[in-house]
């Protein structure tokens, strides 16, 4: 999904400060797959947050218990899938 993320380092070059803007990307996994990179607790603690993001986003009224449910099933069902983390660091000129 497109999110202002892809476009922090094009930014920091924009405002002239800084220079050699760098982009690293991290996949974290969230759901069981993670257990077989030796990444267990990781995945066991973001798949725990992610289904308590899902709760917030019913108990503020984004999406309908249904779809926080899918949500959940899929995390708990689905191997393989991973937040993607990004940092950007750049030198200040």
């Amino acid at each position: 999904m497109p999110t202002l993320a892809q476009n922090i380092p094009a930014l920091i070059r924009h405002t002239g400060a800084f220079e050699q803007p760098v982009s690293r990307h991290r996949a974290i996994p969230i759901s069981p797959a993670g257990w077989l990179n030796g990444l267990r607790f990781v995945s066991e603690v973001m798949e725990r947050v992610m289904k308590g993001y899902a709760n917030a986003l019913v108990g503020r009224g984004y999406v309908s218990p249904d779809v926080a449910d899918n949500f959940e099933a899929e995390l708990s069902e689905r191997n393989g899938i991973v937040w993607v983390y990004q940092t950007v660091f750049a030198r200040k000129k």
